[in-house]
């Protein structure tokens, strides 16, 4: 949220500087994430000493200028004001530098520019010289500023001129509000806190048009107030449609709202200023004088606000936004006129037409709005409001506060009363907390009076009965606070967390059991990340029809239990069942990764979840909690590495990449008896996966993703292999003790070995064989070449192996080698069929 200064002090008398403001709101909760100086608060504005001044050729009225800046600093800038003569050396100027923020003296509204070097027929120009209304200071533009010719050249500009209260210029608070803060996405809620941290006035002075309420005034029904607890309305007559003053623009601006018009303008500005959402309807576009808040219906659909109808594609208009039946609706005559909290719908928009206006001011469940913004893939100002919880109390001030601006601007006046549905009135929440309670959670000693007064300055009623003992009544607009913990951290924000002592255990601290799974996992994560894939971690909730996308279009090998559904699936339909693959989880992530990434290189350690079928009792819907299995993929497709001036173009990732990952993996684990066997099935390519076992037990899968899973997935003609692998057994298989095996003093011999098998004969069956043949010699041995001709025949295929033997305790001779060679070749040809290439 941006929290413009001088709105802010409408409410809070805080006098501290800008920097230690910053950082008060900070530690409290509310992160400044950077600070936008406008005009003459800016850091980037100084003093500068024109030091000569020379006409620009070809030009009627600009000027090259040299300036002298301090410090041995100089600068140039291009002016056509009138007061900036030849005649002008020696003169103190302000000069903004690049990157200054100044009022933008061309426009017609409330508008800023940030300075940038440019280019002026040839003059490069790196400094602006402002005028009092590009500083904010005054209207004046009629020529440069000139300054005290007294003043420091280098020095900041706005420490030498005495600054108006209400001048344009202003120090901009961009602020990062988390979830639990909603109070805070406001003026008002901001300056609570600045008051009660800063123990100076809290100045709620709103001024607002004090209008009865009558639930007649207007017909509003609520179909479900679960949904819907409150909603005003208020209808003003006599509607002039204009822009908005300056000073309302001004403020809307920095508070990153684009002015529109008087009505719009004034609705937005109570939703800054307050905290409540509003929205203007014209009266005469709803098809009945009516207003119901319902649940959308099959089918029902709705032009909104932010729909271009002229923009649509081939000429065709654009269609309107299909809407799910959770999603909660303004309707009148029975037809959407705007989607609940989230945006308002085309066909009710404000023109400069319009002559009645319906002033809702409402308020909605905020998992309803959070739902609705997921279905419509929309996030409005209104929506980040309602979807982190607003006070209900406060529709109907929020429209007598709208009113009395609009009276005051002359744009519009009430018609009648407030008509107010208000079905279940919020009941007032207390709570009653003991010192020891705030004492045990802080680990601070707090006495029950000073808890009560810290309370108040939030906002609470706060009430100390001298034993120990405080009566809270939690204010509408803090749904966060019901525990003594919410209260305890709030206590703690008011009087500091410098009050906190560092204290040493007053026990030992107990005996820790190992966790080797939790070990053996990080260990994954340290050798993987090692090999270049990155740690991904992904929700375990899933749908069964994102997950088939997996089968590529086959039906399962063998017969599956059904998913694990959640409780509320019709509400969260991408979210309605437990995930029983980590695989899908990561296709998910390169699909979404896929036009912004050539490379994508991860990984996930994560649990699946099978259902178990066997009931707890006779109730047949009395089922077993699912089996949590944790699981390891990997994904690896693109460029085996980023482009670097080492390697410009790499080479794409394959298959035995992936593989080689894993195969470095089982050696840091200590996997012994690893073997890589052909597999089949979904999702892989056939002929581009293995079964991956250990200890002759399954352990996972690797391969090519098959291409029919690639174009579920939208991946184009990427190729993506992936990995899948069953971290208990991982675990069961890995070793923490494990043998020396000391290194031989004697040479090693190394030989070449080409055979010939049939095409089907895989090679890890052959170095298999090898391996048991050959003996303890054997230290070794590597595949380096596949091989495919005319010359070897059909179904042939020659594969290129090195040997390494080597003895412990001598030289090894010739003819030692030969008798090893002929002792494999017998089997290798009884068993697989194969010749030594000729």
């Amino acid at each position: 949220m941006r929290l413009p200064l001088s709105w802010l002090k409408d409410f809070s008398d805080c006098d501290l500087s800008i920097e230690d403001l910053a950082d008060l709101l900070t530690r409290a909760g509310l992160e400044v994430e950077s600070i936008e100086r406008i005009g003459v608060y800016s850091d980037r504005i100084v003093v500068g000493e024109i030091s000569e001044v020379r006409p620009i050729p070809d030009t009627n009225d600009l000027h090259e200028v040299d300036l002298l800046l301090g410090n041995d600093q100089r600068g140039s800038a291009v002016t056509g004001a009138p007061n900036i003569t030849p005649d002008s050396s020696g003169a103190r100027v302000p000069v903004a530098l690049a990157g200054a923020v100044l009022l933008d003296s061309k426009s017609e509204s409330f508008a800023i520019t940030t300075v940038k070097a440019r280019d002026f027929r040839g003059v490069k120009s790196s400094t602006v010289l402002c005028s009092a209304l590009e500083l904010g200071i005054s209207d004046d533009h009629t020529g440069v500023l000139l300054l005290d010719e007294s003043a420091e050249t280098g020095s900041l500009v706005r420490e030498l001129l005495e600054i108006p209260e209400n001048c344009a210029a202003d120090v901009v608070f961009d602020i990062d509000i988390l979830p639990n803060y909603g109070r805070c996405l406001s003026i008002i809620g901001i300056a609570r806190e600045v008051a009660a941290l800063t123990r100076t006035p809290f100045k709620l002075e709103i001024k607002a048009e004090h209008l009865p309420t009558d639930p007649e005034a207007f017909k509003v029904s609520i179909e479900n107030p679960e949904l819907s607890p409150r909603y005003s309305g208020l209808v003003l007559e006599d509607v002039k449609v204009e822009p908005s003053p300056a000073w309302m623009q001004r403020r809307l601006a920095l508070a990153g709202l684009s002015p529109i018009n008087n009505l719009v303008d004034v609705t937005n500005y109570v939703m800054v200023e307050m905290g409540q959402p509003m929205h203007a309807f014209d009266l005469d576009k709803l098809p009945k004088q009516e207003i119901t808040v319902r649940a959308a219906r099959e089918g029902e659909t709705i032009h909104t606000l932010d729909q271009d109808l002229a923009a649509g594609k081939d000429g065709e208009p654009v269609p309107p936004r299909a809407l799910e039946e959770s999603t909660l609706l303004i309707t009148s005559d029975d037809q959407p006129v705007a989607v609940a909290g989230v945006i308002g719908g085309l066909e009710s928009e404000i023109s400069d037409a319009t002559g009645k206006v319906l002033l809702e001011s409402a308020n909605f469940n905020f998992i309803s709005i959070r739902k609705a913004m997921s279905q419509l893939k929309l996030i409005t100002d209104a929506s980040t409001r309602f979807s982190r919880q607003v006070d209900p109390a406060q529709t109907v001030t929020a429209i007598q506060r709208a009113a009395h601006l609009l009276q005051e601007l002359g744009a519009a006046k009430p018609a009648g009363a407030i008509a107010d549905c208000y079905p279940q009135p919020a009941e007032t929440r207390s709570l009653t907390v003991h010192d020891t309670d705030i004492t045990r959670n802080l680990g601070v000693e707090l006495k029950d009076g000073e808890i009560a007064a810290a309370l108040e300055r939030l906002g609470f009623q706060a009430e100390a009965d001298g034993k120990g003992s405080v009566e809270i009544t939690i204010p509408g607009f803090r749904p966060d606070v019901s525990h003594s913990a919410d209260i305890a951290e709030e206590v703690i924000r008011v009087i500091g967390f410098d009050r906190l002592e560092g204290r040493l255990l007053n026990e030992p601290l107990p005996r820790q059991e190992r966790n080797q799974s939790w070990e053996l996992r990080g260990k994954i994560r340290s050798v993987l990340t090692g090999c270049g894939l990155s740690d991904v971690l992904n929700y375990s909730l899933t749908t069964p029809e994102a997950e088939s996308r997996l089968l590529a279009g086959e039906p399962p090998a063998e017969e599956t239990p059904p998913y694990v559904q959640v409780m509320n699936k019709k509400e969260s339909q991408e979210r309605s069942s437990l995930r029983r693959t980590v695989l899908s989880s990561l296709m998910e992530n390169v699909a979404t990764n896929h036009r912004e990434r050539k490379r994508i290189a991860i990984f996930e350690i994560g649990k699946v979840y099978l259902p178990e079928h066997t009931p707890q009792t006779g109730d047949p819907g009395d089922e077993k909690l699912p089996l949590e299995v944790f699981r390891l993929a990997m994904v690896l497709s693109g460029p085996i590495c980023d482009p670097s001036w080492q390697d410009v173009k790499p080479r794409e990732s394959s298959f035995h990449d992936l593989k080689g990952i894993a195969k470095v993996l089982f050696n840091k684990l200590h996997i012994e008896s690893c073997e890589f066997t052909p597999g089949q099935g979904a999702p892989y390519h056939p002929g581009v996966a293995a079964a991956v076992l250990i200890a002759g037990k399954p352990a996972g899968t690797i391969g090519r993703i098959h291409p029919k899973v690639i174009e579920a997935y939208g991946l184009g003609e990427r190729e993506v292999f992936a990995a899948d692998f069953d971290l208990a057994l991982l675990l069961d298989a890995s070793r923490t003790d494990y043998p020396f095996r000391s290194f031989s003093s004697q040479p090693a011999v190394y030989q070449d070995l080409a055979l010939v098998v049939n095409d089907d004969v895989p090679a890890g069956t052959v170095m298999a064989t090898i391996r048991e043949s050959a003996g303890e010699l054997l230290t070794d041995i590597s595949l380096f070449d596949i091989y495919r001709g005319e010359q070897l025949g059909e179904g042939k295929k020659s594969l290129a192996f090195q040997l390494t033997f080597c003895a412990a305790d001598r030289s090894l001779e010739e003819k030692e080698i030969n008798e090893l060679r002929e002792a494999m070749l017998g089997p290798l040809e009884e068993k697989l069929g194969a010749k030594i290439r000729a």
